[in-house]
């Protein structure tokens, strides 16, 4: 019997020795590096909340971030992982999500890839998170790299995520998706009633998020408040709501909707100027006459055609709000053969 004791010593060793893998051995063996989806933001297969009050803008971005995917450009220096399928689950404004997709292409262009296989599709059905819901949903929708649930308080029916068996329910339901599809998974969610406390509901969803990002519709912020496996230094993003012009509707009104403009080198301006800077991005020439820009610029500010000022105070204005943008550098001026011509580089790069 003890002979027999020893032996079973032994192999149970061998067996706890498989088991074991030295330290060294597991760096070869496991990648270090991070698969990002949005480098240093959002990484590749994990649950992310993107958060902040009631009309905040929260959807814009998130939208945006997305499209960026989409195209494969860059979130102003992160960059972003191209060809990614996305699915982007709406349980409220499905009305909007048309013009507020439409207004991103007119800002950041399409997708003009021919070889590109990428979608970008919008999941409107109703939703639920019993568990067989949640599995049909994941047996239908398999291909698909990144999910965007936009918003959580509307799913719910008459449950309250400030229990806790309801958000444990929710929870299961996202890292089932994350899990069964190879997902990133993106949570359009609110704040409570005390913004600084965080996400609204029970601490069980964020115990369990790998990130979770703010935006503060006042301050135009986008602030990454937790991060697995990146730093949190400096990672807060300015944004600036940019009208666009979709055509007209049938009673010949104007069809409005909202860019979300990430440029940082416009961070801390006005809208008057951050629009100068749109216009002249327009133009593919390095140098464009004065009064182009400003024509164009008017366009933009007053897309239904009625100038809110008369053309005198509308004048004074841009020569004002060019000239700041000339003393800053964001905005170069020379004038050639008489006339003025702006460019977004000094003339001595553009020529």
């Amino acid at each position: 019997l003890e002979l027999l004791t020893q032996m079973e010593k032994k192999d149970r060793w061998k067996m706890e020795k498989k088991k074991n893998i030295p330290f060294e051995q597991l760096l070869t063996e496991h990648k270090a590096e991070v698969d990002w989806l949005i480098k240093d933001w959002i990484e590749e297969e994990t649950i992310v909340f993107i958060y902040g009050r009631k009309f905040s803008y929260k959807t814009y971005v998130a939208l945006t971030f997305m499209y960026l995917c989409h195209l494969g450009k860059p979130l102003d220096t992160h960059k972003t992982k191209y060809g990614k399928n996305i699915l982007y689950a709406v349980t409220e404004g499905r009305n909007t999500m048309r013009n507020r997709y439409e207004a991103m292409k007119q800002f950041y262009g399409q997708n003009n890839n021919p070889n590109s296989e990428t979608r970008f599709h919008v999941y409107s059905d109703d939703w639920s998170w019993d568990e067989a819901y949640i599995d049909d949903f994941v047996n239908k929708y398999k291909p698909f790299d990144v999910f965007v649930f936009d918003c959580l308080s509307q799913s719910l029916g008459g449950d309250s995520l400030n229990n806790d068996s309801t958000a444990r329910k929710v929870y299961r339901g996202l890292n089932k998706i994350k899990n069964e599809m190879k997902a990133t998974v993106i949570v359009i969610h609110h704040t409570g009633k005390n913004p600084t406390k965080g996400m609204m509901g029970s601490a069980v969803l964020g115990n369990h998020a790998d990130t979770e990002i703010k935006v503060d519709g006042s301050k135009k912020t986008i602030t990454l408040l937790k991060q697995r496996n990146g730093s949190l230094d400096n990672m807060k993003l300015g944004f600036m709501p940019i009208p666009i012009y979709l055509g007209k509707d049938s009673d010949d009104e104007s069809i409005l909707n909202l860019a979300i403009d990430l440029d940082q080198k416009k961070k801390g301006l006005d809208y008057e100027s951050r629009t100068i800077l749109t216009a002249l991005e327009a133009f593919e020439d390095k140098k464009i006459l004065k009064k182009e820009v400003k024509d164009a610029t008017e366009k933009l500010l007053y897309p239904s055609g009625i100038v809110n000022k008369d053309k005198d105070s509308y004048r004074s204005m841009f020569n004002r709000k060019t000239e700041h943008l000339i003393e800053t550098n964001l905005l170069f001026i020379k004038k050639i053969k008489g006339k003025d011509y702006y460019s977004e580089r000094p003339f001595e790069e553009s020529a």
